[in-house]
């Protein structure tokens, strides 16, 4: 295409060259018909050029086709991915949800049936997945264990838990949560759970 402008011009001008400069003899030599050569080969480069575009265009509409089908492959693979991290990521904080129902369930009917040790340790247990659903992933509770746990404090309800793993993993879990309310109380939870050994 970048060609076409320069033959253009030169063949106006070969053209308007004809025109100003009528046949004259004394040149000796027939310029029309070096004009008419100069035509011709233009024409032949023309038709020429077609040609070869028309052959070539199979081989750019196949690089076409692949630049095409890499694209979309490289964009299905990042889908791909990214629907597969927000599933495992959905799938985790739809378990961890499903695990605080169920320390809060266990909690509330080992509470009703007067199994407070059972009920303290399962109130720990959601207070547990409260703190990985925050800061995992941002979720708030209205009602949340602190509460609970606070309330059962406050009442003092006996809690004997004699096992050293369970005490402690009461104590780390409080201590993770960062809640300082309970982290206040740790003391007092530590000489209540002890009780029991006595």
């Amino acid at each position: 295409m970048k060609h076409v402008i320069p033959i253009l011009s030169l063949i106006i001008s070969i053209i308007a060259l004809a025109v100003a400069l009528p046949r004259p003899n004394n040149l000796g030599f027939d310029y029309l018909g070096v004009i008419v050569a100069i035509i011709s080969l233009a024409t032949a480069f023309a038709v020429g050029f077609q040609i070869w575009n028309a052959l070539s265009l199979e081989n750019r509409l196949k690089e076409l086709k692949n630049n095409i089908e890499s694209e979309n492959i490289a964009k299905i693979n990042f889908l791909e991915k990214k629907l597969t991290a927000d599933l495992e990521k959905k799938s985790e904080n739809l378990s961890v949800i499903i695990s605080h129902k169920i320390a809060i369930t266990t909690a509330t009917i080992a509470f009703t049936n007067d199994h407070y040790n059972d009920a303290f340790y399962y109130f720990v247990e959601a207070l547990k997945n409260e703190t990985i659903l925050s800061n995992k992933f941002g979720h708030a509770f209205a009602d949340s264990a602190e509460e609970l746990i606070t309330s059962f404090l406050d009442r003092n309800y006996s809690i004997q838990i004699s096992d050293p793993e369970k005490r402690n993993y009461i104590i780390k879990t409080i201590i993770d949560s960062k809640n300082e309310k309970l982290i206040q109380r740790i003391e007092t939870i530590k000489a209540r759970m002890l009780t029991s050994t006595n």
